[in-house]
């Protein structure tokens, strides 16, 4: 509130990073208290369990961040069997970019959570994950393709 009153001019408060639980909605809070949520926004890294109701009452904006925490060590262990099972997707160490995600919507934070805090997650239908990410069953294989299966993943898409 404080920030608030000795900021007339803020039109937006950016969250690089928390490790408070309820920070977002606090600020989401305060600003709606101020009489502030038509000219003072809320922006975050990072995509938060309640992010649907920040984004319904018009103060967050915007959020960013990786598409699902889990995801990277799940390419991981990928790269991992295929190794162990002697088919290394290349000669030496390497790693894949996984591109940050923008939630800029009720819908789309909706959809996120649906998707992403559903327990049964799975990234990857059975079949294609047999015909695909094991080198045994697709020669073609490699950093390069398994990089492209990457960067075609959003937990946004249908």
């Amino acid at each position: 509130e404080s920030f608030l009153s000795a900021n007339p001019d803020l039109d937006c408060i950016f969250v690089v990073g928390t490790t408070a639980s309820g920070v977002h909605e606090a600020i989401v809070k305060a600003i709606e208290d101020a009489g502030r949520a038509d000219e003072v926004k809320m922006a975050t890294i990072d995509f938060l369990d309640d992010m649907a109701s920040n984004f319904e009452s018009g103060v967050q904006i915007l959020a960013y961040g990786l598409p699902c925490f889990t995801y990277d060590p799940y390419m991981v262990v990928i790269k991992l069997v295929n190794a162990i099972q002697g088919y290394p997707l290349a000669d030496t160490f390497t790693s894949n970019n996984i591109a940050m995600l923008q939630i800029d919507s009720v819908e789309a934070a909706a959809k996120y959570m649906d998707v992403v805090g559903n327990e049964d997650l799975i990234f990857y239908e059975d079949k294609f994950i047999t015909n695909n990410l094991f080198k045994w069953n697709n020669p073609d294989l490699n950093e390069e393709t398994l990089q492209s299966v990457i960067n075609e993943y959003s937990p946004l898409d249908d």
